[in-house]
């Protein structure tokens, strides 16, 4: 029977030989998928960021060369322990010596070739193609739905000469209290005709909001993008104050503002970046990460917006986070249902 040295080695081989051929096919299957998407690419593939077709072929051209010479050297080392059935203690102390050290060797090529994580951060995106652009309304089937949607997907305006009302996070929760006391109501679905003019009014108002940006992430797909998982906004929760940890009960909750991917490229074009600006970014696994930067304080301007929504109080709205869904969502979640929607600029005031 063969001892437990010659097995091991003879399975190596096997398996790296295996591994040997998976990368070079995965070379070839990369190459025809990029000579495909040269010339058919979608609007999906556009927008996401992505890593060139090339480099892919390259790296897995370098990994089937790597791993053949490893699965060559478990070969070599089969062959010996076969030639060598009456080797000495010290020859066999060498051999397993060599197949752990190959395997080691192994363990770190595998590693350098395993792609690296994810980055979350705007984009320049590119919004030519998508069915959603031309439906600001989004895919609602309702009319309060529709309204609200398309006061969300409003684009971007030039500012200059604009009249805008200035709030810190203090003067803004102050002022819209006094909204919801004019319009009486939680859902615009339950406004009169002269009741939703009144909040019309309210919503063309283009204002500024200065807070401290402890924690940004991506939202999931809505109908307002008409469910598109490669266009999602961005949540910006501002903070009456600075944190150096991200929601956890007993925080004040913040005010939230988005980016839409119709003011995403704009703002990323004049450098802005959440990796930068805000302390941790919530992950699409609902964990959070820090970005290695402190909270920054920030100014953000953009539409006023009514998110009746996300106006359920206890679950949505309140002043305090009092506890986290099995999901991992943090509820209230946000001291009011208005919100700066779509942000359409934003000046970083730095971290003192």
């Amino acid at each position: 029977m063969p001892d437990a040295t010659n097995v091991t080695a003879q399975l190596w081989s096997t398996r790296l030989a295996s591994a040997w051929m998976r990368a070079c096919s995965c070379g070839e299957t990369l190459s025809v998928r990029a000579q495909r998407n040269a010339a058919a690419m979608n609007t999906a593939a556009k927008a996401r960021p992505r890593f060139s077709e090339h480099g892919d072929v390259s790296i897995a051209a370098r990994a089937c060369v790597a791993v053949f010479f490893f699965a060559r050297d478990f070969y070599n080392i089969d062959q010996a322990l076969d030639t060598s059935a009456s080797a000495n203690e010290q020859g066999r102390s060498y051999l397993h010596f060599m197949i752990s050290s190959r395997f080691a060797s192994l363990v770190l090529l595998l590693a350098a070739f395993s792609p690296p994580p994810p980055v979350y951060e705007l984009r320049d995106v590119d919004l030519s193609g998508w069915a959603c652009l031309t439906k600001p309304g989004g895919a609602a089937r309702t009319k309060d739905g529709e309204e609200r949607n398309r006061r969300k997907n409003r684009s971007a305006i030039d500012l200059s000469g604009v009249k805008i009302d200035s709030f810190d996070t203090v003067t803004f929760l102050a002022e819209v209290a006094d909204y919801d006391q004019r319009i009486g109501k939680k859902h615009r679905r339950l406004l009169t005709p002269p009741e939703r003019e009144q909040l019309a009014a309210l919503e063309n108002q283009v204002v500024s909001l200065t807070g401290w940006l402890v924690l940004a992430y991506q939202g999931i797909p809505e109908g307002t993008n008409c469910r598109s998982h490669d266009f999602l906004d961005w949540h910006l929760e501002l903070s009456p104050e600075p944190a150096d940890h991200p929601a956890q009960v007993g925080d004040r909750t913040p005010i939230i503002c988005e980016i839409t991917p119709r003011t995403e490229s704009s703002l990323y074009r004049a450098g802005v970046r959440m990796q930068k600006l805000a302390a941790f970014i919530r992950l699409p696994d609902n964990t959070f990460t820090a970005t290695g930067s402190k909270p920054h304080k920030i100014c953000v301007t953009g539409y006023l917006l009514w998110d009746d929504e996300h106006n359920r109080e206890d679950r949505d709205v309140g002043p305090f986070i009092e506890w986290f869904s099995k999901e991992g969502y943090h509820h209230p979640w946000r001291s009011t249902a208005w919100e700066i929607h779509p942000v359409m600029n934003v000046e970083d005031l730095g971290t003192d």
